[in-house]
């Protein structure tokens, strides 16, 4: 059976086609529905549009959009215009903490809480792969969403869906201020563990939850203002025993493309805590079938003709 999380209810057996048509219709429907989280996608690289990005992150980003409503509002942000934004709507700190640092994903993770905090809305990074609309991964009232990262426990903070001034956007923010003072212990990643912290913070605060990892396998819970709606990576069914009767379907979730290629293309986002099942709700892939880098980068978005990260 398919445990219904948000909206992403569709279970995989479906072929494609009629999974694009029920993933059309569903964005439709969205669109007529009021909600929490507001009707825009938010993407972001080094250079100041989408056209500069290499041709499968491209490709990649516009599959993404044809999968939503037309009436969904894109904002693309290069490194120019989040230094504009930031200079724009945040304090002279901030401003120094993006133009300063000499990590160019950690520019995006600054960038993205802060137009995040401000606006709302859902932010991908562009090498996602969704299988459904964004807004399949909220319903009308969450507040917030995201996923566990597989490698470290961290929020995997390349897809995220929050509400205008969420807390734990603000509380990311500010644990990225720490991190850059000093005053934070500089383990990990900072953008994934600044919003791993800040969720603590913010949940602490709200319900009381000391420790979430009590809750890394609850995929919705509410905690005071906030409804959460949480995934995960996990690994994808990608080498089923040769008797498996159901080898055919697990192909829809590891098509050949995935199982063939290096380890990063056999991750998908599922809802937090599911069991394995035949037909299990996918949100994506946290990384797109063409992507090649065995390090994860080609969502740090490249500009043709540059080693330079964003």
């Amino acid at each position: 059976m398919a445990l219904p999380i948000g909206r992403l209810v569709l279970p995989l057996a479906c072929s494609l086609v009629v999974a694009a048509a029920a993933a059309a219709a569903a964005a439709a429907a969205a669109a007529d529905v009021a909600h929490t989280i507001p009707n825009q996608l938010i993407m972001m690289g080094k250079p100041e549009s989408l056209a500069e990005m290499p041709e499968d992150v491209r490709k990649n980003a516009q599959h993404t959009l044809s999968l939503n409503d037309p009436s969904m509002k894109f904002q693309w942000f290069g490194d120019k215009s989040c230094q504009k934004y930031i200079k724009d709507h945040y304090d002279k700190e901030l401003l120094h903490m993006f133009d300063t640092t000499t990590t160019g994903a950690y520019r995006a993770d600054i960038c993205r809480a802060a137009v995040l905090y401000r606006e709302g809305g859902f932010y991908l990074d562009v090498d996602v792969q969704m299988a459904m609309p964004v807004f399949n991964m909220v319903d009308d009232n969450a507040t917030f969403a995201s996923a566990y990262a597989k490698e470290n426990g961290d929020i995997f903070n390349a897809v995220i869906a929050a509400a205008p001034k969420s807390e734990i956007l603000g509380e990311t923010i500010k644990e990225m201020r720490k991190w850059y003072r000093g005053e934070a212990e500089r383990k990990g990643l900072m953008g994934t563990q600044a919003m791993y912290r800040g969720m603590q913070n913010a949940v602490r605060r709200s319900c009381g939850v000391a420790d979430l990892t009590a809750k890394k396998n609850v995929a919705r819970w509410t905690c005071g203002k906030h409804n959460i709606i949480m995934y995960e990576e996990g690994d994808l069914m990608c080498f089923p025993n040769d008797d498996d009767p159901h080898k055919d379907r697990w192909n829809h979730e590891c098509p050949p493309e995935r199982r063939d290629g290096n380890y990063l293309l056999r991750l998908g986002l599922f809802p937090a805590g599911q069991s394995l099942f035949v037909g299990r709700p996918l949100l994506g892939w946290s990384r797109f079938s063409a992507c090649k880098s065995t390090d994860g980068k080609c969502g740090f978005g490249y500009a043709e003709g540059t080693d330079t990260p964003v």
